[in-house]
């Protein structure tokens, strides 16, 4: 899968794939290069910015196997990049919960709704989480690793950005005869871009993640 350019400049996407046991998950960041940064150059400041508090609620038996880092340039292919550090593995034994996901949510400071952000985190374990919410601290602990992340990542030149390839608005007319048209496209053609994202929000509910057979 290849990925367009951005306006912003030069960029990343980068897919965490996730496993525990047969069961898979994928999460997905992007950064901006601020140098001339490689992929793997990137890789390098994933592993070593990236922190277990991140995650300290997924289950212990789920880890991020490898990240697929592929450029914004719309041709080159993804590079898959592995890491043996216990960092990358969830922090809370017991069960975990199929299609439930903790919220990471990035702000831009932009109101348009496509230069927001989410990362849902897979393998929350029962322990966990408590009436649709996750237990008191866990929200704390979680949005000051991401910061964390966010501003280390920045610093050694991949700064973290919400992408947007979407290239048309559309719209949805419903019809006098009771008929539904849809994708009609609104106003003009938009670029593919990348906003800077200012703040992470470790979410106190819970979300959802859709189903797809054996992924989580």
């Amino acid at each position: 899968m290849t990925f367009p350019v951005l306006d912003t400049g030069p960029a990343f996407h980068v897919a965490f794939h996730w496993s525990d046991g047969a069961q898979t998950a994928i999460t997905t960041m992007s950064f901006q290069v601020d140098d001339s940064g490689s992929a793997a150059d990137l890789a390098e400041a994933l592993d070593a910015n990236w922190t277990a508090n991140m995650t300290g609620d997924c289950a212990d038996g789920s880890k991020v196997r490898e990240f697929h880092i592929t450029p914004y340039d719309g041709d080159s292919s993804p590079v898959p990049f592995t890491s043996a550090s216990g960092k990358w593995q969830g922090g809370t034994g017991g069960s975990w919960v199929p299609s439930v996901a903790e919220v990471v949510s990035f702000s831009t400071g932009s109101g348009d709704r496509r230069k927001r952000g989410r990362m849902f985190l897979p393998f929350i374990t029962e322990s966990s989480i408590a009436n649709g919410f996750v237990t008191s601290g866990s929200d704390t602990t979680g949005t000051t690793a991401w910061n964390a992340f966010l501003l280390a990542m920045a610093a050694d030149g991949f700064t973290p950005i919400v992408a947007s390839t979407i290239t048309h608005r559309t719209d949805t007319t419903h019809n006098v005869d009771g008929s539904v048209t849809r994708g009609i496209p609104i106003g003009g053609a938009l670029l593919p871009t990348g906003t800077v994202i200012e703040r992470a929000t470790f979410r106190q509910k819970l979300g959802t993640q859709r189903r797809r057979q054996s992924r989580v």
